[in-house]
């Protein structure tokens, strides 16, 4: 079951809450849990070519422990992308049309999940048609 987004604003905040002391301040070492797992992203940006391109080094946070997916921006119908981690080859000749939120309303990114040891490889080659295209990476 898929959770909207102000559900997850009232579970931040319950989270939150039941992390205060006494006193109505959280200590340092549980501000420091909860930060810790905390969803981050990262963007890239680049132009497409109309032969596989890799689109350069992917680099997350050395303190990346999971991959939760990814969402790309400016595709085109025509578009091929091939993406792995760690080389393991997870999607090849994908078409990143279907990855594009721009048309999905109810998804903040497409879930890909993949434990992450802080010193992963990720990879994406890129096929299009030279547009400027956007990918977002989001990972806790």
């Amino acid at each position: 079951m898929e959770i909207i987004s102000s559900s997850r604003i009232k579970q931040a905040k319950e989270a939150y809450a039941s992390m205060m002391g006494a006193n109505g301040f959280v200590s340092d070492e549980k501000r420091k849990m909860f930060n810790t797992w905390q969803k981050r992203s990262k963007g890239y940006q680049f132009t497409s070519t109309n032969t596989p391109t890799d689109i350069g080094k992917i680099e997350l946070s050395g303190t990346a422990k999971m991959f939760l997916g990814f969402k790309f921006n400016g595709a085109q119908p025509l578009d091929k992308f091939t993406f792995s981690i760690n080389e393991e080859l997870l999607i090849e000749d994908g078409n990143p049309i279907v990855f594009d939120t721009s048309t999905n309303f109810f998804d903040e990114y497409y879930e890909y999940l993949r434990f992450l040891t802080g010193k992963d490889t990720i990879k994406l080659t890129y096929k299009g048609a030279g547009q400027d295209v956007q990918i977002e990476f989001y990972y806790i």
